[in-house]
């Protein structure tokens, strides 16, 4: 059993606060999100934020009044299990049955629409957004390497030559405008420094292929938009600085409502939603085709 935790009055209100606000989220959430929550709406401090990591882990580790270890989730660690599987032929024909068919998007747009954002924190959030409407999520995990970048542009040409479409970047990060401030200060330069060598590496794809010597002009074909964070955002949502870097924003400062509606909005402007929409009842009509096949 863990030892018993015995939080002041002022913290256990916190945390049952905190709780609270996680729990509404539609979404996994990480301790920098929920800090930024407090920030805004329980008037905390930057200087508060060690305080507050302190507090929050000792109530997941010692499962305090309904928190749980797994109550927030890792800014970076991924767990990966291979080896899973059926243990019967009957249980594996039973899930066949009851799968539904996956069609591809790009059919049913003008474009080819991805969404990149700068931290694998990032994940849950976006995955919430983009997923139901069939929208490729990458997160960089920070500086991304060379290996990374590579396969992007290898992605972005296996799209590009099936469907012929112009591609689409939305581009989310934190804003971090101090390039002077070494490696952790990249929120602007990370996006541009990656998508000149994605950009680059797409036209050779497409100049092999058409066999030219020198890489293709990608200019037209791959657009990219950063979405956010930008400065006027921080001046027009009023957004608290990085609790550890003054003059820093983190794109975790946004509320729900500003941060769907910056994604949204910028999905919308590139994404038919209705077309998505029609393409699931479609699935949904041959999956009963798919079972009434099986069950002869």
């Amino acid at each position: 059993m863990p030892k018993p935790y015995n939080p002041s009055p002022e913290t256990a209100n916190l945390l049952n606060w905190a709780l609270k606000r996680i729990q509404e989220a539609p979404y996994s959430v990480t301790a920098r999100w929920t800090f930024y929550r407090c920030v805004q709406e329980m008037g905390l401090q930057k200087h508060d934020y060690g305080r507050f990591i302190h507090a929050t882990s000792i109530a997941r580790k010692r499962f305090w009044n309904g928190w749980m270890p797994q109550t927030l989730v890792d800014d970076t660690r991924t767990i990966y299990t291979f080896g899973g599987g059926h243990s019967s032929y009957e249980e594996w024909f039973k899930e066949q049955m009851e799968t539904t068919p996956q069609y591809e998007p790009y059919s049913t747009q003008r474009e080819i629409l991805q969404i990149w954002f700068e931290a694998q924190a990032m994940f849950s959030q976006f995955r919430y957004y983009a997923e139901p409407l069939k929208i490729t999520v990458i997160p960089f995990r920070g500086d991304t390497g060379v290996y990374h970048k590579w396969k992007i542009a290898e992605l972005l040409y296996a799209l590009y030559s099936i469907h012929q479409k112009p591609i689409t970047i939305l581009y989310f990060g934190d804003y971090e405008p101090f390039s002077d401030r070494g490696s952790r200060a990249k929120g602007l330069t990370i996006p541009v420094s990656a998508l000149r060598d994605i950009r680059l590496w797409l036209g050779y794809f497409i100049a092999a292929v058409k066999k030219r010597e020198f890489a293709a002009d990608t200019e037209k074909i791959l657009q990219f938009h950063r979405v956010g964070l930008n400065a006027e955002h921080i001046e027009k949502w009023k957004l608290p600085e990085n609790p550890d870097r003054p003059g820093e924003f983190q794109w975790e400062a946004l509320s729900e409502k500003y941060a769907e509606e910056l994604i949204m909005e910028s999905i919308q402007q590139h994404w038919n939603v209705d077309a998505i929409k029609a393409l699931k009842r479609r699935e949904e009509r041959d999956a009963k085709k798919w079972r009434k096949t099986l069950r002869g």
